[in-house]
């Protein structure tokens, strides 16, 4: 079981830019949790002028890089391919994208916005089934077991 610290170690340190090999669920969570607390920390340093606006921008990108590595390394516990990340995110966007506008310009539209929301919803549960479940035991074509 990797701890609250390691995990912020891994994540930021040694493996911010590594898509492979795995990662367990303690590590994934612990990372959120930080993750989480170092967003709300970065919004309210935000408010002061230039130096915040800058902090934000760098801090949100590299926990932005982290978080995106950490989960595709945690799908690859659960034996799944990172690709499944792309397609919830992509379809739920849809309607904000393309949304009102789309809907001014072509009223017919409703539907397959209102579609491919839905799908997109569905898809972002299927991978948080993926996140909380256990992974693999011993291992898998990823590779070893993270625990």
């Amino acid at each position: 079981m990797v701890t609250f610290t390691q995990a912020i170690i891994t994540c930021l340190k040694d493996k911010i830019l590594t898509l492979k090999g795995r990662a367990s669920r303690s590590e994934f969570w612990w990372f959120m949790l930080f993750n989480f607390f170092a967003l709300i920390a970065l919004n309210i340093l935000r408010i002061i002028p230039i130096f915040g606006l800058l902090l934000y921008i760098a801090g949100t990108s590299l926990l932005f890089i982290a978080q995106i590595t950490v989960t595709a390394r945690r799908l690859h516990d659960c034996n799944k391919k990172a690709w499944l990340l792309i397609l919830p995110y992509a379809l739920s966007n849809i309607p904000l994208i393309l949304g009102l506008p789309a809907l001014m310009l072509y009223p017919d539209l409703a539907p397959v916005i209102i579609l491919c929301g839905t799908l997109g919803l569905i898809l972002l549960i299927v991978l948080l089934a993926f996140l909380v479940l256990p992974g693999t035991k011993g291992p898998n074509r990823f590779g070893e077991d993270p625990l």
